[in-house]
């Protein structure tokens, strides 16, 4: 009986020995991820200052994880098979990641990046931009990063943060001690001012002088936090939160954007007064988007379904662009489509308005934009035979509607069925038979031949269409105030049908699951999308499952015991779903969209394990990049430096720069430290010099380079002050031709 394990077995626990401890955490996090289900977690918005520029909250997939549980999606990952299946393909994420890290000699790093990924999914977290500026030609951000871990996990999570820091090689100063805070202080030359620390559980990540003592004045009370927002508050009442469980929330000032854009484009510019260019205000002021004041996303559990929220903050009614401002849909509109359809999608929209609107925003740009504007149109109405406003644009109304149902003879997307209510039904037919005879003469006569059909009164016509791939007979009717365009006559008389007697029991108004997502869409929708869910995933399992199943039998010849067995039945899969529903209105304040559906984008609370893998495996290639580039950062910094140290000698010494560098050291004037790059392991100075210079030298003038021995480029010193990154052969080209120029001689 000792030698009854199959082959299978014995490989796969040779496996497990091999990566032991990358799965001991693996499990440790899923553990971690459902046990913290009821972490009573203090909102991040009533800690963090208020008046951000970009504001952004993850709940955390630890305290969401009950919320979720009821969702189709947590019924899934409840699900024997599935969960195995999760765990086991998790597994081999693992694998892949401990041996990646093995071969590059980073299984600490990698281990520490494991953690600060699980923990920023189970956890609460925020990132806050709360200003950029440029100081001394270059971009600086005060920002900040909190991640809610509980005393508990604190220490933990700050350990892994300093291995990352280590690799990164990220200068450590002395600590510092902030309102009683003791905080970790780095001092990377491109980043100001970094400090990690802990306050009351809550880790906390800072970049800039003064942004530490901001957060700790809102953790405190005695500053104003974002919970206090204005804007943000005015956003989530419209999108509503009550008897809902958020997710994730992503708020953006838009006039504080547009305020630093125009501060740093005056920077750079040297402009009298913030301001971007004149095309772009044009634009700006065209499309009323200088006059947009937020936009906020949220991400909630509601009605044991995911909702997505979008609001765009606008100026009133009167105020915007027409083609912002659309009528509601009415219950009208909606019977217009059939009962048993999978996909609908009906808008209340007048693209007239929205090609004027366009023309007015070409207009304000001027002449650069009407030009090339005016070509294409002309192109695309001479290849097309009309005019795009005058014989499209106009024959249009501001209702279609576009669906898809089982009944009409289609197959998937081949089943679309589209009513335009024209403003002149019979020109638009008409356009339709033009359009169709200009395409049969470019392509050559008797291609494209159009035809009619009689059929309840009604003459349907289509064309014959010879020599495609795919068999298509394009047809289209008038219907009262619509025109009814399908690939085929049958599903414009499948509509035809429909269309007769239309009442609200036969069309979509009748449909129960429609009828449900429809109460999840606030009122006065202009457009609305809806989609069988069921349905859908349905006809994707008979895809699905012929790969899955030999995915499976390829991962059991990895030594990875699963199964087909392990693939849940379809009606497993599809019996918790519901259909998935967005819409769209305009109200007083702004414009909100809104989809509430049965599955969400991302994964959630179950697959923790599986998202921290996923993200080292993707951070792994990168750690070394991230320090090379960092060890990059500091030698440009050095670079500068020294530059400008030249520059304060040589205004002390009639213009001339110091004959050596070992001269700077020797006054005083820079540490010796700064004379070795981080790239360079050799115990020397790492920068070349050359000698006899001035500060009157022209400035591009290079002053000195980092060794081009140590390899992959140097970092090269300009006698204006400045420093860039050059790669070598660049760089010999260079020193050449300035060798060739005449240099002002030093002063005797």
């Amino acid at each position: 009986m000792k030698n009854s394990r199959s082959k299978d077995e014995r490989r796969t626990s040779n496996v497990e020995n091999r990566v032991s401890p990358l799965l001991s955490v693996c499990c440790f996090l899923l553990s971690a991820s459902l046990s913290s289900a009821c972490v009573d977690a203090k909102p991040a918005s009533e800690c963090l200052p208020g008046g951000a520029v970009v504001y952004l909250e993850w709940s955390g997939a630890g305290p969401t994880g009950v919320a979720q549980a009821t969702t189709p999606f947590g019924k899934w990952l409840a699900d024997p098979d599935l969960s195995r299946l999760i765990d086991e393909v998790t597994r081999i994420i693992a694998i892949k990641v401990k041996q990646q890290a093995a071969a590059e000699g980073q299984v600490e790093i990698a281990d520490a990046a494991m953690r600060v990924l699980s923990t920023l999914w189970r956890r609460p977290v925020a990132v806050e931009v709360l200003d950029v500026t440029l100081v001394e030609g270059r971009p600086s951000v005060r920002a900040v990063l909190a991640i809610d871990v509980g005393v508990d996990e604190a220490a933990a999570l700050t350990q892994s943060i300093d291995r990352i820091a280590a690799v990164l090689e990220l200068p450590r100063a002395d600590d510092e001690d902030i309102r009683g805070h003791t905080f970790r202080r780095f001092d990377h030359p491109a980043v100001p001012a970094i400090r990690c620390g802990v306050v009351d559980g809550v880790c906390l990540l800072t970049i800039g002088e003064s942004t530490t003592e901001d957060v700790l004045a809102a953790i405190s009370g005695s500053a104003p936090t974002m919970h206090q927002d204005a804007t943000l508050v005015a956003a989530m009442d419209t999108i509503g939160r009550k008897q809902r469980t958020t997710l994730s929330l992503l708020h953006i000032d838009i006039q504080a954007v547009l305020r630093k854009a125009r501060q740093v484009f005056a920077s750079t510019t040297g402009a009298p007064q913030p301001m971007l260019p004149p095309p772009v205000e044009a634009i700006l002021e065209a499309t009323s988007i200088n006059r947009l004041r937020s936009v906020t996303g949220t991400w909630q559990i509601d009605h044991d379904g995911y909702r997505e929220s979008w609001f765009l903050a606008l100026p009133p009614v009167e105020g915007r662009p027409r083609w912002l401002n659309q009528e509601p849909l009415t219950d009208d509109d909606l019977m217009l489509v059939p009962k048993d359809a999978t996909f609908a999608k009906l808008v209340n929209f007048r693209f007239s308005d929205l090609y004027d609107g366009l023309m007015h925003v070409v207009d304000s740009v001027g002449p650069l934009a009407q030009m090339p504007v005016a070509n294409a149109i002309a192109t695309a109405e001479g290849m097309m035979g009309l005019r795009i406003k005058q014989d499209i644009l106009d024959l249009l109304d501001d209702g279609s509607a576009a669906y898809i149902t089982p009944n009409n003879g289609g197959l998937l997307i081949t089943g679309i069925t589209i009513l335009i209510e024209a403003r002149n039904p019979d020109g638009l037919a008409e356009l339709l038979a033009r359009l169709t005879r200009h395409i049969d003469g470019e392509v050559g006569p008797g291609v494209v031949a159009v035809q009619e059909k009689r059929y309840k009164d009604h003459t349907i016509c289509f064309a014959s269409i010879t020599g495609v791939p795919i068999p298509v007979a394009p047809a289209w009717c008038v219907h009262g105030r619509h025109v009814i365009i399908a690939l085929y006559p049958q599903m414009v008389m499948h509509a035809i049908d429909h269309l007769s007697v239309r009442d609200r029991s036969n069309s979509l108004l009748a449909n129960p699951d429609f009828a449900r997502a429809r109460k999840m869409l606030p009122e006065r929708c202009s457009a609305i999308v809806y989609s069988d869910t069921k349905a859908d995933m349905t006809d994707l399992y008979k895809v699905l499952l012929p790969l899955a199943t030999a995915a499976c039998g390829w991962a059991r010849g990895q030594g990875v015991p699963i199964d087909a067995g392990m693939i849940p039945a379809s009606s497993r899969l599809t019996e918790p779903l519901f259909g998935d529903v967005m819409g769209l209105s305009s109200g007083a304040d702004g414009l909100l969209l809104t989809t509430h559906a049965s599955l969400p984008v991302a994964a959630a609370a179950g697959a923790t394990p599986m998202v921290a893998a996923l993200g080292v495996s993707v951070l792994m290639p990168s750690l070394s990049r991230s320090r090379e580039q960092a060890k990059k950062a500091v030698s440009l910094a050095n670079t500068r430096a020294i530059v400008t140290a030249c520059l304060i000698y040589a205004s002390n010494h009639d213009g001339a720069f110091p004959p050596d560098l070992q001269k700077l050291v020797d006054e005083g004037a820079i540490g010796a430290k700064v004379m070795r790059s981080p790239r360079d392991d050799r115990e020397h100075i790492s920068y070349i010099y050359i000698p006899g210079l001035r500060n009157d030298s022209p400035p591009d003038t290079i002053v000195l380079y980092e060794n081009p021995d140590i390899g992959g480029g140097s970092a090269v010193g300009f006698a204006d002050g400045h420093a860039e990154w050059m790669e070598t052969a660049e760089l010999k080209r260079k020193l050449a031709r300035q060798s060739e120029r005449p240099q002002p001689k030093t002063q005797p």
